[in-house]
């Protein structure tokens, strides 16, 4: 099988790569630390993002692609406490500087083996559709994302809605949607290979078009 993540790499031996003129260095996925969950919610904020989760969700847990300063390529969220009938998946976010070069289906894999580990068969997000109609488009042409309606939600989803600071405002017209974990999953690992959920921190190095995934026998520090 042709995967678009390349095999196994160690510290010693992941490449740097180039996309144009920018230099891009391996990456580590993880589960962000309190800091970088507080960091995330500025720089979220700062890119005109919604924050409703991280900031008023205990359940909410986001990790990160973390670079060798600190800073961030990118992040994603998922909560299967707070709402625990619609475990949810929010605020993918990879910056332009990264994009192109399989992050953001690292991020959804990601998503997909975290809800699978915890037995969801189902995840639920909310998007607005002004900013991101063509990505609505395509993730209902992948076979595993479907429409649901507010009424099929219930109250307690889409009224946690109403605590978002771009509700009414940059957020005007509003979809919601389930995925199938395990069709979502399976379309990941075809593309990909497996991901091991417990693996992480993950070392990740980037190229012009294609990703290397390195699991590390021993935990990134």
């Amino acid at each position: 099988m042709q995967s678009s993540l390349a095999t196994i790499n160690t510290p010693d031996t992941t490449r740097h790569f180039s996309k144009g003129a920018v230099a891009l260095e391996p990456l580590t996925l993880a589960w962000a630390s309190r800091r970088e969950r507080e960091l995330v919610i500025g720089l979220a904020i700062r890119e005109g993002r919604q924050t409703m989760n991280l900031r008023t969700m205990p359940g909410a847990e986001l990790f990160v692609l973390r670079r060798w300063d600190g800073r961030f390529a990118g992040w994603a969220g998922v909560d299967v406490r707070s709402d625990p009938e619609h475990p949810e998946l929010f605020s993918q976010f990879v910056y332009p500087e990264f994009r192109g070069l399989g992050l953001g289906g690292l991020l959804e894999h990601v998503w997909w083996s975290f809800l699978d580990h915890a037995g969801c068969a189902k995840g639920f997000m909310r998007m607005e559709l002004d900013s991101n109609d063509a990505l609505c488009e395509r993730r209902l042409a992948s076979g595993y994302y479907r429409v649901v309606t507010a009424e099929e939600l219930g109250s307690r989803f889409v009224g946690a809605c109403r605590k978002c600071e771009l509700f009414g405002n940059a957020c005007g017209r509003q979809i919601f949607l389930e995925v199938d974990v395990r069709k979502a999953l399976a379309a990941s690992i075809r593309s990909r290979g497996p991901l091991d959920i417990a693996a992480l921190p993950m070392r990740i190095s980037a190229g012009d078009r294609q990703l290397t995934a390195a699991l590390e026998e021993e935990a990134v520090q």
